[in-house]
């Protein structure tokens, strides 16, 4: 009899074996499952990422024939800049959305991927409305996957490259202004190697552009000076303060030597850290040569006037001499026969008697003038008996003739000089006392003469109007320039001021040269 079906006992068998099975199955459902869930998960964070991007990211999947095809993947950035669709982006390359000039270039670049696997460059976009979009491209191959991708990200560079330009302007400004200047500048390592300078400074040195960059600056200098400059820019490193007017001896490339004026400040980077110093050089050689020129010619001026102030006074005692000995001797003479033939005229001569009295009175008055004069041209006692009685005679002569009150001290009383030292205090005390007479407007007058500490100040001070600034440094103060030029030919000081309702004081201090 044929067997129609299998007994209960066997398919329950058969059940028992396949149920191991179907337990693989359902685990199979549930790992498939949950590697759905963890596919779903890793794309949403996958384009979170990309979105979260400031930049556009293209992603795309190359072959062995052509490294670039169309793209599979966009994110928002890429988008909103290039004003295309996600969908119409699908249809796209990246040679699309370069300018057509530079497909070669592009194509050549992207090309290295295959051996570089990351390049990276700068080139120009065409948006969907033809707007051209500066950016840098950047290619990431990844070869190790099951299918290789391309994650391709293009930065916008405009405001980089609009401030790339105006850095560019701005040092474009700054060289001209460099290379405009007669002033050398100059920056340098900590060490003193040139770095940067302009073409001012090669003229200053001597040396082509050249043969200067990298070379030490203490090598045109002598050993003295470069020591010198050392410190000044050690000092400069210490403190971080700026030094101006470091005056340095130059030597040029061809030997000669310039003088130099330099200022030096120092050089700091972002973080703050001391990197070299920058300065300028200026060529002051013509200008040291004028100074010194003019140095001799106010010494041989000043020789000059103190020769002809000698002369001066030497022709003054020869007159006064020759004054008081020649025309006062006849006076006297003349004076002495008037007198004789006074004395033997008739009394009833009445009108030669009162004839020869005038005279007389006439020729006295002359005696007078003619010692008088003698005495201002060349006071005899400044001679016979010193300085401190003609100062003596002089403060009684001022009062006598102005009505002003002059009071004179002395410290010590015994002050003893050289004929040149009292003539010329009393020279700068008699023309002191004729500018109070004639502009101070002065009641009272304090004048002191002391010796202390190897120098000589002779002080005079008054209560009048008192001097201006405007006339101490008048052009046209020539009595001024008198009192000063005699005291500096001793190596002396001369100072004025005054105060306005309060009067004017003189001092001057010379070497008592005993």
């Amino acid at each position: 009899m044929k067997d129609r079906g299998k007994t209960k006992e066997q398919l329950l068998h058969e059940l028992a074996g396949l149920r191991p099975k179907l337990a693989e199955v359902e685990v199979l459902e549930r790992e498939h499952k949950n590697l759905k869930e963890e596919v779903r998960e890793r794309k949403k964070l996958y384009e979170m990422l990309l979105n979260k991007v400031n930049d556009a990211v293209f992603v795309y999947q190359p072959t062995e024939k052509d490294i670039t095809s169309n793209f599979i993947e966009v994110n928002d950035v890429a988008c909103q800049r290039y004003g295309y669709t996600r969908e119409e982006f699908l249809g796209l390359t990246t040679l699309d959305l370069s300018i057509p000039e530079d497909w070669g270039n592009v194509s050549a670049r992207i090309e290295k991927l295959r051996d570089e696997k990351h390049i990276l460059f700068e080139t120009v976009h065409l948006t969907k409305d033809g707007r051209k979009i500066p950016v840098e491209m950047s290619f990431h191959l990844f070869d190790h996957l099951v299918q290789p991708i391309v994650l391709f990200i293009a930065r916008d560079v405009t405001d980089r490259k609009q401030a790339k330009e105006v850095l560019r302007k701005v040092e474009e400004k700054y060289q001209n202004i460099l290379e405009s200047i007669e002033e050398g500048y100059f920056e340098v390592d900590l060490a003193g190697n040139l770095t940067f300078f302009n073409k001012s400074l090669c003229k200053i040195f001597g040396c082509p552009k050249d043969e200067l960059m990298g070379v030490n600056i203490r090598e045109f200098t002598d050993q003295e000076t470069a020591i010198k400059g050392y410190q000044i820019f050690n000092k400069v490193y210490t403190t971080g303060k700026h030094i101006r007017e470091f005056y340095w001896d130059i030597l040029r490339k061809d030997g000669t030597k310039r003088h130099g004026e330099t200022s030096v400040s120092l050089i700091n980077d972002a973080t703050g850290r001391k990197i070299g110093f920058r300065g300028t050089v200026r060529d002051i050689t013509e200008r040291k040569w004028a100074e010194e020129e003019l140095r001799r010619s106010r010494e041989q001026l000043r020789s000059l006037s103190t020769h002809l102030q000698s002369m001066r006074e030497t022709e003054r005692t020869l007159i006064a001499r020759e004054i008081h000995d020649e025309l006062g001797q006849s006076l006297t003479a003349l004076r002495m026969d008037l007198s004789w033939l006074e004395k033997r005229l008739p009394e009833d001569q009445k009108l030669l008697l009162e004839k020869t009295q005038s005279m007389s009175e006439l020729i006295d008055m002359s005696i007078r003038t003619v010692q008088r004069i003698s005495i201002e041209l060349r006071p005899g006692m400044l001679d016979d008996l010193g300085l401190a009685a003609a100062m003596e005679w002089q403060v009684e002569e001022f009062q006598n003739r102005t009505g002003i009150k002059c009071e004179l001290t002395f410290h010590p009383e015994d002050i003893i000089l050289d004929q040149d030292r009292s003539t010329t205090i009393f020279r700068i005390f008699q023309e002191t006392l004729t500018n109070v007479a004639r502009h101070a407007k002065a009641t009272s007058v304090k004048v002191s003469l002391k010796e202390t500490m190897d120098k000589l100040v002779l002080k005079v001070r008054d209560n009048g109007k008192g001097i201006t600034e405007k006339q101490i440094s008048s052009p046209k103060s020539f009595g001024l320039m008198g009192m000063r030029e005699r005291a500096a030919h001793f190596g002396g000081v001369f100072k004025i001021n005054g105060v306005p309702r309060k009067g004017t004081t003189v001092e001057v201090k010379i070497p008592a040269g005993n």
